[in-house]
């Protein structure tokens, strides 16, 4: 999940899942706040130029420490840059499958 200010990983924080939450932020303040969320594992980076780029390099750090695998199905919640408000869109893939349709 990336966000702005914490609220799309809160919701889906709130249904206690089991699945493991990853959410990336610009925010050094609201990555300590999501670290207190059930599920969640925050980190922090910087602004990405497009969509692509910031989901790319999120599965990117993911793949490389292990988190998921290239096999494993994911869903992407975000923001694209210039919206300003919410997320505005959703994408269920695998991490090798959004990987070769960004190149």
């Amino acid at each position: 999940i990336d966000t702005k200010i914490g609220a799309s990983a809160r919701t889906v924080s709130s249904y206690r899942g089991s699945t493991p939450i990853f959410a990336q932020t610009s925010s050094p303040r609201v990555m300590r706040e999501l670290s207190l969320s059930y599920g969640v594992y925050a980190r922090q980076t910087t602004h990405a130029s497009g969509t692509d780029a910031l989901v790319t390099g999120a599965l990117d750090y993911l793949v490389a420490s292990k988190a998921v695998e290239a096999t494993d199905t994911i869903a992407v919640i975000g923001r694209t840059p210039r919206a300003t408000t919410g997320a505005n869109f959703f994408e269920i893939t695998s991490a090798s499958e959004w990987a070769a349709s960004a190149k």
